[in-house]
This record gives C-alpha cells, structure tokens and sequence, in this order.
C-alpha cells in the first residue's frame, strides 16, 4: 500500500511539473513570450529581454506587404503617444519590430522611408524561414504579441486600433491603482 502512494505521489509531481512547464512559455495570453535576440540595423545582437520592465509590442512585418507598411504610420503615431506612459504592467512602451525579409537593404530602406527609426528594428534576413517565426508560428504578416514588463502575453494578433485602445486600458488601470 505504501509503495502505491509514493508511485502515486511521484506520478502526480511529475504531471503536476509539467502542467507547470506549460503554462509559463507559450504564444497564448498569459504565457511567457519566447525569448528572442537577433540583430539590428548596426548588427549588433539585440534581445526582447532588454526591455524588461517596458510593456513591449512585438511586432512582425515586411517590407513588401502593403498592409504592414500602412500600419507602420499608426504604430509610430502610438509609439510616440505612449512609449514614456507608466502602465500598472512596466514603465514606458517599445516595439520590437522584427522583419521578415529576403533582402536586408529592402528592410533598411522602409525603415527609412516609415520613418520608423525610433522602434527596435531587428531580423534574421531569412524571410518566414526565420527561426523566431517559425518558433512564434507566423503565418501571415502583420503579426503582434502585446507583453507586459515581465514578458507575459497580454495580447495577440491586435492592430493598431486594438493596440491604442488596449494600451489606454492600462494607462487608467495604473491611474486606478496608484489613487
């Protein structure tokens, strides 16, 4: 009897354990972002984590798709709304932009062009055979992940409409709680 309860209890740790690994990494709301570091514009290596504490938008897009490029201008106008905002979820707001793309020059130039000199523009130049989109399971572009300032999903697949709204939600959600 005894060895069928500790057999029990070893099997319940162990399922218990990986439910518990489940929950903290994934691509759904409430899961921890995968971890991303690739190179920027100067090629120097550039993580998601080194925005901890920041409410960050990971945001993927290209060069080539129209729909991508028309969202850039309001990305931008929000970007400059809020990045300096204080969020009950972490101070101040980035966007990772990471895109996918053939071509380097093609993604250095619409950065250019969009003006978009101000996001934390990064790829891997592979196009959708990029590691990070294969592993955040980008099937079409524009793509976004909302994370909160301890790289928790709090939203995903939201435009920029979505976005302000979401975003001025947490502004008076921190106004709430510091009254």
């Amino acid at each position: 009897m005894k060895a069928k309860v500790i057999i029990l209890v070893i099997l319940l740790s162990i399922t218990g354990f990986s439910v518990v690994a489940q929950k903290y990494t994934g691509l759904s709301e409430g899961y921890i972002a995968p971890k991303i570091k690739l190179k920027n514009l100067n090629g120097k290596k550039v993580g998601l984590s080194d925005f901890e504490g920041k409410v960050v938008l990971i945001y993927f897009w290209a060069s080539w798709s129209e729909h991508s490029r028309s969202e850039n201008s309001e990305l931008k106008r929000i970007f400059n709304e809020y990045r300096n905002q204080r969020f009950a979820q972490g101070n101040g707001f980035v966007i990772y932009s990471i895109a996918l793309e053939k071509d380097a020059s093609e993604w250095f130039a619409a950065v250019q062009q969009d003006g978009l000199s101000n996001f934390i523009n990064v790829s891997e130049v592979k196009f959708m055979s990029s590691k990070v989109a294969k592993e955040y399971n980008i099937r079409a572009i524009p793509m976004t992940f909302l994370i909160d300032g301890q790289g928790v999903i709090l939203a995903r697949g939201i435009n920029s409409a979505s976005l302000e709204n979401k975003l001025a939600q947490m502004v008076q959600e921190n106004t709430r709680i510091i009254k």
